[in-house]
């Protein structure tokens, strides 16, 4: 398998939730075209919307079993697909971190008193993402 489609596929194999193309480009560091370029093959197992609001989702469970699977034709190697997230997920946030990212007013403001849809404005998809796992 190439190492950039095997690096995709394993990634969206293995994370927590599902991510929007997007958001799992930025996550990766690569273009959209790329990450669509790359699963535009596998349209029969992938949900692949091309909105780039809804996540990419796998038809069946039984194909990730399958890539999960050691001795599987084609296996995903899962340490390596971790590292791939992890060492992503500590760039994004290095790169998108700051102070009061969501520019509150009050410093002692409490968390909840913070609509969703202004975390979703000021918090991309793919930094939520590596901040919560």
């Amino acid at each position: 398998m190439l190492p950039q489609f095997r690096q995709i596929l394993s990634v969206i194999v293995v994370l927590e939730i599902p991510l929007p193309v997007s958001a799992l480009a930025r996550l990766l560091d690569v273009s959209r075209n790329v990450v669509h370029g790359q699963l535009n093959m596998l349209h029969s197992v992938f949900d692949i919307p091309t909105s780039g609001v809804l996540p990419v989702q796998v038809y069946h469970s039984s194909f990730r079993q399958f890539l999960l699977e050691p001795s599987s034709e084609c296996p995903v190697d899962v340490k390596s697909a971790h590292e791939w997230v992890a060492t992503s997920c500590l760039r994004v946030m290095s790169a998108c971190l700051r102070r009061n990212i969501c520019t509150v007013s009050e410093p002692a403001r409490d968390r909840a008193s913070i609509s969703p849809s202004s975390v979703n404005s000021c918090i991309s998809q793919e930094l939520q993402y590596a901040c919560r796992y």
